[in-house]
């Protein structure tokens, strides 16, 4: 399966994703993969105004991203994110 593809079909069009760290030229990799919904923390957060990111699989396990959209476990908690005010939409 192609890993982008998918969550270009799954995902609304004003979502993203992608990875924090590095691959290293030995191979190394050390890359965690999340989706960044379009929202930032929220005022309830106490951190007012920052990105906001759900998941964080190595790159090994990065297609549970996929599985997690599928199973609508993202969008349940994006949803209650948002409705808590633990975050806010841009």
């Amino acid at each position: 399966m192609d890993f982008d593809k998918a969550l270009k079909e799954l995902l609304p069009s004003t979502w993203s994703w992608g990875y924090t760290g590095n691959l290293y030229s030995d191979g190394t990799d050390d890359r965690h993969w999340s989706l960044f919904p379009p929202a930032i923390t929220g005022v309830r957060s106490g951190h007012y105004g920052y990105g906001t990111s759900i998941g964080s699989y190595a790159t090994e396990n990065k297609e549970q991203l996929i599985a997690d959209v599928k199973s609508g476990y993202v969008m349940e908690y994006f949803n209650r994110m948002i409705k808590c005010n633990e975050w806010e939409l841009e």
